[in-house]
C-alpha cells in the first residue's frame, strides 16, 4: 500500500518522470539525473523508488508513443503523484521475455479484451 500523502509530495517535488517532457508536467531532465533520482530514493526506500522508475520508464512510452490527447490526460497525474502508471510484463510461461508474450488485447466494442495471464505487476 503506498502513501498517497507521499506520492503527492513526490509529485511536488519533481520526484516522479522529472525526464517527462515539460508539457506532460516533467522537468525534462536527462536520463543520468533520473537515474540518480530513483538511486536516491531508493536508499530509503526501494519499493518507492519504483514510483520514480515507472513514471520515467512508462511515462516516457506514453508521452513518445500515445496520442497526445492521452498523453496530456495521464502523464501531468503521474507526475504529480495523483495517479500511478504499472506495467503487467511477466507471465507463467515466459517470465519477463517481453519478446515471448502471450497475453494477447482483442478490440471489443468500444473497449478491449485481454486474454492471457500475468503473475506479477509493478
Amino acid at each position: 500500500v503506498m502513501d498517497r500523502a507521499l506520492l503527492k509530495e513526490m509529485g511536488s517535488l519533481g520526484l516522479i518522470g522529472p525526464d517527462l517532457p515539460e508539457e506532460f508536467g516533467g522537468l525534462a531532465t536527462n536520463a543520468v539525473t533520473a537515474g540518480l533520482i530513483t538511486e536516491e530514493i531508493a536508499y530509503a526506500d526501494f519499493n518507492i523508488s519504483y514510483i520514480q522508475l515507472l513514471g520515467s520508464l512508462m511515462g516516457g512510452m506514453v508521452a513518445k508513443h500515445a496520442s497526445k490527447d492521452i498523453a496530456r490526460l495521464w502523464m501531468p497525474r503521474v507526475a504529480s503523484g495523483d495517479a500511478v502508471i504499472g506495467l503487467g510484463l511477466t507471465e507463467p510461461r515466459g517470465g519477463s521475455d517481453a519478446a515471448n508474450l502471450q497475453l494477447r488485447a482483442v478490440k471489443s466494442g468500444n473497449g478491449w479484451r485481454l486474454n492471457g495471464e500475468k503473475t506479477s505487476m509493478s
